[in-house]
């Protein structure tokens, strides 16, 4: 299990690379108001750095498709398949030092300037940097609603909280990780093998989809899923359905 530790002691906990949000506080002697002050205060802090709450903020259910954040590839074993509840998860692979963007467009173009993009959690892969790297979570949001999130892992260094350019912002890029290190999140013997795990994940109803190109290489921008209700129900694996 990863541990993310925020700076007001608000952990949030994500399962190799899937990162699900859980709000505590550490209890400590003191009276009781002192306590519900330190509450309110860490959530507060929580919510300025890791942005809105699913659970408590507004959510949109706009359909948004997300291009590939590199020229890369597809390996038989790790196309895209769910990765619990409302997910879909793929390992997508290239050099190490490759840049990776951020590419999110509307289904309904109308929208194209309604559609922002924000880096809202950053951290060490696995509390091991050293041999899995970092990741990023990136929120989708329509006019401030989130929509959903696309995590890269794998990454170099931390990304930097905030929000970047929906058509191109730079995530981060793939690291130069120890081969046949052992570690369980980064099972990678040769170079050829280095690239970045990524996951969809939606707030709604509706699961994100990933595209099944099958085992072949894809430019960069090119669509590799849907967040938001595309319209139909995913195939086996949350895997995108034709036509959307």
């Amino acid at each position: 299990m990863h541990t993310i530790q925020f700076p007001s002691k608000v952990k949030a906990a994500h399962m190799t690379d899937n990162i699900v949000f859980t709000r505590t506080t550490r209890s400590r002697r003191g009276s009781v108001v002192k306590s519900g002050l330190r509450a309110v205060a860490a959530l507060l802090i929580a919510t300025l750095v890791a942005g809105p709450d699913p659970a408590t903020a507004a959510t949109s259910n706009t359909p948004v498709w997300i291009g590939a954040g590199f020229a890369g590839s597809y390996r038989d074993g790790t196309r895209p398949g769910q990765h619990g509840g409302n997910q879909v998860a793929f390992d997508y692979y290239g050099s190490a030092g490759t840049t990776v963007r951020i590419y999110a467009a509307p289904k309904n173009t109308a929208y194209n300037n309604q559609i922002t993009t924000h880096i809202i959690a950053s951290g060490a892969g696995s509390g091991d940097a050293a041999r899995c790297g970092y990741y990023a979570v990136v929120e989708v949001r329509h006019s401030g609603n989130p929509i959903g999130r696309v995590t890269f892992s794998h990454l170099a260094a931390k990304a930097a909280i905030g929000q970047i350019a929906r058509w191109g912002g730079q995530v981060g890029t793939i690291a130069n990780l120890p081969l046949n290190s052992g570690a369980a999140c980064y099972q990678v013997k040769y170079a050829s093998g280095r690239h970045s795990h990524i996951e969809f994940r939606n707030y709604g109803s509706r699961p994100a989809c990933g595209q099944d190109w099958g085992v072949t290489s894809i430019p960069e921008t090119r669509y590799q899923g849907y967040v938001g209700d595309y319209g139909k129900a995913p195939l086996s694996g949350n895997r995108c359905p034709s036509g959307i």
